[in-house]
């Protein structure tokens, strides 16, 4: 007699596990997704696509479908955004309102 052993069905992945996955696996390559950058930025992920359609945010790479930011890139990025309190408040008000 030959029994056959059922396993149960495994569940679907569901969007925002993949979403995990792919920041966890981004993450270990030195990059972001573009959830993470929202996240960090406080803005929502249409901020950061009208970023990249406006050329106006931080660098990126398309992978595929989705949209990887470098650390590096995204930390000199930040860099230049930076505004000294020891800068003369005008020269601060210019640079921050540029943006």
């Amino acid at each position: 007699m030959n029994s056959i052993v059922e396993f149960p069905a495994q569940p679907a992945m569901t969007t925002s596990h993949r979403q995990a996955l792919r920041s966890i696996i981004a993450r270990d390559m030195a990059f972001l997704t573009q959830e993470d950058v929202a996240e960090l930025a406080a803005v929502s992920l249409t901020t950061v696509e009208s970023w990249r359609k406006h050329n106006s945010g931080p660098a990126y790479v398309k992978f595929g479908r989705a949209f990887l930011y470098p650390t590096d890139k995204l930390a000199a990025f930040l860099q230049e955004r930076m505004c000294d309190r020891e800068e003369d408040k005008r020269e601060i008000m210019r640079r921050c309102l540029k943006r």
